[in-house]
């Protein structure tokens, strides 16, 4: 066997000579190993499957191992659990004596591999029961999620009515509360009038008592009114005869006000010309004064013109004495025009003011006539019909002016009556049913009482139900928050090569209603709000988060759309490294035009126009040009399953970016493919002829041109359809046949 698998078999094995070994028993698990959590999975027998015949072997060496995270994890494992050793998924052995190293490197996809026809139907059969297993998985997870889907609407169905169950509590409560209150208020207001019928109707005995006396004293009160109104009509006389005079008086100050006013005028028009007058004669005497100054020296000449002027002088002097003279008269006199006028206007304003409070008290005179005159009979009507009093003959000696001055006194006594007549309306009839109604409403407010207790226990059970679930929600939100967060603190480290990044919660709001704050601080630069970095580090920052949240909550599968748009050749390579380590348990589809992306991808999907006008769906497996190159002779039925010489690929790196703009290159690449693609049928014809079973071809979900896709391992079997015949097909029948939607590109590159 040693000999064997240094002669042709890559890896290492460990033999176990079967009954040698003793049964091991696991020792008990210290509670230690609990603070651990999820980093310590569990046995690693528990994890291995064998034969039956093997289980005592597969016992004797897994019992008191298990499986951890990490190679710390070990380490800590066998100091705090004596007796156990600890494995890790790449390999190592850690026990207490020390650690022997593993690997997970496998020998797929090497260069110059070779296989038979049998081992690669073994394959077949394996990978068709993974792919059952994985849809029977997918179908149950998918089950699982609808269920928790309607369990998730039925609770929110549930909060919706517990909340309207709280909303109409709380309506209830409100209107029994009010009914209640109005029942008490009803009640009191019947015990009230009960016990103040009697009473009432005490008092209303000694008012009507009181209102026959006040009738005796109506005779004084009578005869004085009337001597009243006698006064009021005499000075009514005396004041309408004061008024027609002052009329008259008014008139005529009016008529002397308006003769002054055009004295006045005409007196300042006066002066107005004689100022004109006396301003041309000063002028006038100034310019002939001028005329004599310069006239000095012909003095003998200009004597009689002077003269002249002398007397001209002479008389505008006398002339504008006289004018100022009669300007003086003209203004005393106005001044006592002026002052006469305002004497009469004051006289007018005061007769106007005598008269108007004159008017206003033979107004109210009258006024009280009339309402004397209109109430006398009613006051006497009413007093006759509610307190039986025979008013009529309490009248007889009475004179008008008597009754005039009774009236004044009666505005109390109907005062009282409206009263009391108001009350005992208000009262109505004695309920003789009082008591019985009192027992009713007590027996309906004992009723309410009772609904409006379990209501508010209904209204505090559903409260706190709220808080229970308000309080769960928020627990579960911190928990997955807090990973999320710690999750993208390390992953951006990873990405940037160091800096700090941090996610919390907007301040001073709940929890479940927070908007969340990003900030970041790339090596070298300072704390940021994500809006401040530049594009590409933008783009970084927001791949973290990404996967730490994808991280939290992982997935079988992830479409990532040129993601890598505006990230640098470095950064690219950190992010093809940060899929590397997330593609062991996700196939990721990414939609790029980036070089480095598709260098480093296992599948590419693309369309290329060989034709002008056609254009041509291809599929790379870059595994498949690596591993196949046709054969240059040989009948292909008889054919042996091996699989056909390596090509050479000394030319190009596969990993390395497509250098689509390098004619030989792609020239290159063609054949490359076309090779691969004729021994990938040539195998196909072998297998089916010695089998008769379907060919299995691979099928990556599909990707926009240009677009990489990792992990493209999902299978999908067809029957008599080779690629040439796919090749022919339209657009349809290709995704009919292969299950793959295809899309059409305006790039016109051969990009195969």
């Amino acid at each position: 066997l040693a000999e064997w698998m240094h002669d042709g078999i890559e890896g290492q094995a460990a033999l176990a000579v079967e009954g040698g070994l003793g049964r091991s028993n696991a020792p008990a698990a210290p509670e230690a190993l609990a603070e651990l959590g999820d980093r310590v999975h569990g046995r690693l027998r528990d994890a291995v499957r064998c034969a039956d015949a093997f289980s005592a072997v597969a016992d004797a060496l897994c019992n008191d191992v298990l499986l951890v995270a990490d190679v710390e994890t070990a380490a800590q494992v066998v100091r705090v659990a004596a007796g156990w050793r600890a494995v890790t998924p790449e390999g190592e052995l850690v026990d207490a004596v020390g650690i022997v190293g593993g690997s997970r490197t496998l020998a797929q996809g090497a260069i110059g591999r070779r296989s038979s026809a049998a081992e690669k139907r073994e394959e077949l059969a394996r990978l068709e029961q993974d792919a059952a297993r994985v849809e029977a998985d997918l179908a149950r997870l998918r089950g699982e999620r609808e269920e928790l889907r309607g369990e998730q609407a039925a609770a929110q169905r549930a909060l919706e009515a517990a909340r309207q169950a709280l909303v109409n509590a709380r309506s209830s409560s409100v209107t029994a509360e009010a009914r209640v209150k109005d029942l008490r208020v009803a009640l009191d207001n019947l015990e009230h009038e009960s016990a103040g019928v009697i009473e009432e109707r005490r008092r209303m005995q000694e008012q009507a008592e009181r209102a026959r006396a006040t009738l005796a004293e109506v005779e004084t009160d009578f005869a004085r009114e009337n001597a009243a109104l006698n006064q009021l009509t005499e000075r009514r006389r005396h004041v309408e005869e004061e008024r027609d005079a002052r009329i008259r008086e008014e008139g005529e100050a009016r008529v002397e006000e308006t003769r002054v006013e055009q004295l006045l005028a005409a007196a300042n028009r006066r002066i107005e010309d004689l100022e004109r007058i006396i301003q041309e004669g000063t002028a006038e005497l100034e310019r002939a004064r001028r005329l004599s100054t310069e006239s000095a020296d012909s003095a003998r000449a200009g004597s009689e013109e002077s003269e002249e002027l002398a007397r001209h002088s002479a008389e505008v002097l006398g002339e504008r004495a006289r004018v100022e003279e009669q300007v003086r008269e003209l203004r005393e006199h106005a001044a006592r025009e002026t002052q006469a006028l305002d004497e009469l206007r004051r006289r007018r304003d005061v007769v106007t003011r005598q008269l108007e409070a004159a008017g206003a008290d033979l107004s109210d005179r009258r006024l009280e006539e009339q309402r004397i005159a209109l109430s006398r009979e009613e006051v006497l009507r009413r007093a006759d019909e509610e307190l039986g009093l025979e008013c009529e003959g309490l009248l007889e000696g009475f004179e008008p002016e008597d009754e005039l001055r009774a009236d004044a006194n009666l505005k109390a006594l109907d005062r009282a009556v409206r009263e009391m007549k108001s009350q005992l309306d208000r009262m109505g009839p004695v309920n003789m049913e009082a008591l019985g109604e009192l027992d009713e409403v007590s027996g309906r407010l004992e009723f309410l009482e009772t609904q409006i207790a379990d209501l508010q226990k209904a209204k505090r059970t559903l409260h706190e139900t709220i808080k229970r679930i308000e309080e769960e929600s928020e627990r579960l939100f911190l928990r997955t928050f807090q990973e999320v967060r710690g999750n993208f603190q390390r992953i951006f480290r990873q990405l940037f090569g160091g800096g700090k990044a941090d996610v919390v919660l907007a301040e001073g709001e709940p929890i479940l209603e927070a908007g969340v704050e990003i900030s970041a601080r790339p090596p070298g630069r300072e704390m940021l709000p994500i809006g401040l970095l530049s594009g590409g580090q933008r783009t970084m920052t927001a791949l973290a988060l990404l996967f730490a949240v994808f991280e939290a909550r992982p997935s079988p599968f992830c479409i990532l759309d040129e993601v890598d748009a505006a990230l640098d050749d470095a950064n690219i390579q950190r992010f093809l490294a940060m899929l590397e380590g997330f593609r062991k348990d996700t196939q990721f589809v990414v939609v790029t035009h980036n070089k480095g992306t598709m260098g480093a991808c296992d599948s590419l999907y693309g369309v290329t126009m060989q034709t002008k006008g056609v254009s041509r769906h291809v599929a790379v497996q870059l595994a498949d040009v690596d591993e196949f190159v046709p054969e240059a002779t040989g009948n292909a039925s008889n054919a042996s399953p091996a699989l056909l010489p390596e090509p050479d690929t000394s030319s190009y790196n596969r990993r390395a970016p497509l250098e689509d703009d390098d004619p030989e290159f792609l020239e290159h690449l063609d054949e490359e493919v076309v090779a691969a693609v004729e021994a990938e049928e040539e195998i196909a014809q072998v297998l089916d002829e010695e089998s008769g079973e379907p060919v299995v071809e691979l099928y990556p979900a599909h990707v926009e041109p240009g677009g990489a896709v990792q992990g493209g391992d999902a299978q999908r079997p067809r029957e008599s359809a080779t690629r040439a015949e796919l090749d022919d097909e339209d657009d349809d029948e290709v995704e009919s046949a292969t299950g793959i939607p295809l899309e059409s590109s305006a790039r016109e590159k051969q990009v195969d």
